[in-house]
């Protein structure tokens, strides 16, 4: 991986907050996309059983969770044990059984033509593309599916422009995927009726929104997601107060562009958030802590069929 191991540890006690809070304040990936994910990989499975997931570079485990909820044998690879137990913790909890593997995308292990479906969410710009796309074709059976996902936030332009540093590694991925020679775009993932579609060959794009109050959605700018978009010195600092203080400023700025655009969408009084009640801030932009804001994702997914 890019990532050392060592930095892996440091983001999971950095003071952007551990992965029991990362794993809290993430975004859900739509619905819709899991489904469709799971049902164009059981349409191409040539063997009968339970659907074989192997989701890599799957951190708190959100969308591992939700595949196997839906019936799918999930094995949840990352380089965090951190993150591993947070999953492992939320997986008993839930029900649904998720295999946890200590390992990076690079060195999956496992067995060749294992798996009907390998799945990153939120992750493969952590990998050395060339390496993990090995992998991924190894453990693939024939005509198996890769997917790679994102959900990124519509306000990054006007962040960007309100001088915070805003990564894009999303956008640069579908030339990666084909010119590996292992993989080529899955034809009905290069249209899409559920909004404007970008002109990569297996790219499409679902609108989604995720509703917070301000305790949410300064856990959310705690994250390292969002820890990124904030000065180096900041981010690799170790005191905790100042990058706590550098994210609870990114949150009031997208506080208040997010609360125009609810407001402005709305007609009726804000509605009661999801978040725990308790406003972090006392300065008169978050009244007490029970009004939500939209925030506006869209979900990338590349979807790609393993070449015989």
């Amino acid at each position: 991986m890019r990532v050392s191991h060592s930095i892996v540890r440091r983001l999971c006690t950095c003071p952007f907050g551990p992965p029991s809070a990362y794993h809290r304040a993430r975004p859900p990936f739509p619905a819709g996309v899991l489904d469709r994910i799971l049902e164009r990989a059981a349409r191409r499975k040539q063997t009968s059983g339970v659907l074989q997931v192997i989701d890599v570079g799957c951190g708190t485990g959100r969308p591992a969770l939700e595949l196997a909820r839906r019936g799918a044998s999930v094995t949840a690879v990352d380089p965090s044990l951190a993150m591993l137990q947070v999953l492992s913790r939320e997986a008993i909890a839930a029900g649904f059984p998720v295999k946890t593997v200590l390992g990076c995308a690079e060195r999956l292990g496992g067995d060749d033509g294992s798996a009907d479906l390998v799945t990153c969410f939120d992750a493969f710009h952590w990998f050395e593309a060339r390496p993990a796309l090995c992998e991924f074709a190894r453990v693939l059976r024939p005509s198996g599916l890769h997917v790679v996902a994102w959900n990124d936030l519509t306000e990054l332009d006007t962040l960007e422009a309100l001088g915070f540093c805003v990564p894009r590694p999303n956008d640069k991925w579908a030339g990666v995927f084909t010119s590996s020679g292992l993989f080529k775009p899955l034809p009905e993932g290069s249209a899409s009726s559920r909004g404007s579609c970008a002109p990569s060959a297996g790219l499409e794009r679902d609108s989604h929104e995720f509703w917070c109050n301000a305790a949410s959605l300064a856990r959310l700018c705690r994250t390292y997601r969002f820890g990124r978009m904030l000065p180096r010195e900041v981010r690799m600092g170790k005191e905790p107060s100042a990058a706590h203080c550098a994210a609870d400023t990114l949150a009031k700025q997208l506080w208040r562009l997010s609360r125009a655009s609810t407001r402005a969408a709305s007609a009726k009084e804000p509605a009661v958030g999801q978040g725990d009640g308790n406003s972090p801030w006392d300065d008169g932009y978050f009244d007490d802590g029970t009004e939500s804001i939209r925030l506006e994702y869209v979900a990338k997914t590349y979807t790609m069929q393993r070449r015989l």
